[in-house]
């Protein structure tokens, strides 16, 4: 009798209005072995992080629908599952660190593989390093 297969793979909840964008960060994630969690607005990625305990990165643009914008998002994420660590990106405005909660990263859209593989590398290592 063989253990069943378990899933060890990070998992990042990946809130993102534009489909486009939203594939390709999916598709970049996903071949470096992250697990995606979709979520097409705010009040959904509330519903994900309640449903799903070991969610480990948020990854939100700051332009996002749903009631309440991404850096609010990141910012109740923040207070509600510290262990989250979190990523905003925008293409339409530089959010300065001050409106960012602490530890918070921001990604500025046009990123490339190499930036938003490297910043979420980073992120889940400090997600492990918290959890132990």
């Amino acid at each position: 009798m063989t253990a069943p297969d378990v899933d060890n793979r990070t998992k990042v909840l990946l809130v993102e209005s534009d489909t486009i964008v939203s594939l390709y960060a999916r598709s970049v994630l996903e071949d470096a072995g992250f697990e995606i969690i979709e979520a097409w607005n705010t009040g959904d990625a509330i519903a994900r992080l309640s449903e799903i305990p070991d969610i480990a990165i948020l990854f939100t643009t700051a332009d996002v629908s749903g009631g309440i914008d991404g850096v609010r998002l990141a910012q109740q994420v923040s207070n509600g599952w510290p262990p989250v660590r979190i990523v905003v990106a925008s293409g339409s405005r530089m959010i300065s660190g001050d409106d960012l909660p602490p530890e918070t990263r921001f990604l500025s859209k046009p990123y490339s593989d190499d930036e938003l593989l490297v910043t979420l590398r980073l992120l889940e290592k400090q997600w492990r390093r918290r959890l132990m």
